[in-house]
């Protein structure tokens, strides 16, 4: 795992930098990525692929200014092994797959703790 703060590779059961001592401790959520995809094809048809690593780039992008990062990979094949898709299949003609989202597991550092002032002793009675 590396360090946010100096880039340090530690170990993944690390609580601290042993580089620079930066908390490694981490904050983790799910997002939930709006697909709506249609394809005829699994796996994905060209464009679909195209559009479908377009839009979970926007997301992490965005997420990214809050210090958030993916917790694991994100690629089309992991994302279905993992069963993180919400789809659907549509029995028309050639038969269609919705896919509605996607869910991908986010981490961020917790912010270091400052510690409290001290507080000043109470005057004698």
């Amino acid at each position: 795992m590396s360090c946010p703060g100096c880039g340090g590779e530690n170990p993944t059961s690390a609580n601290y930098c042993m580089h620079c001592g930066r908390s490694l401790r981490w904050e983790q959520r799910d997002l939930v990525i709006p697909l709506g995809l249609t394809t005829r094809d699994l796996p994905l048809e060209i464009e679909t692929r195209r559009r479908f690593d377009q839009l979970v780039r926007d997301e992490l992008r965005r997420v990214a200014a809050d210090g958030w990062q993916p917790d694991g990979p994100i690629d089309w094949r992991a994302l279905t092994e993992s069963s993180r898709f919400r789809w659907r299949g549509h029995a028309g003609v050639g038969g269609h797959y919705l896919l509605d989202e996607v869910v991908v597991g986010l981490k961020r550092a917790l912010p270091e703790r400052t510690p409290e002032p001290a507080q000043p002793p109470l005057p004698a009675a």
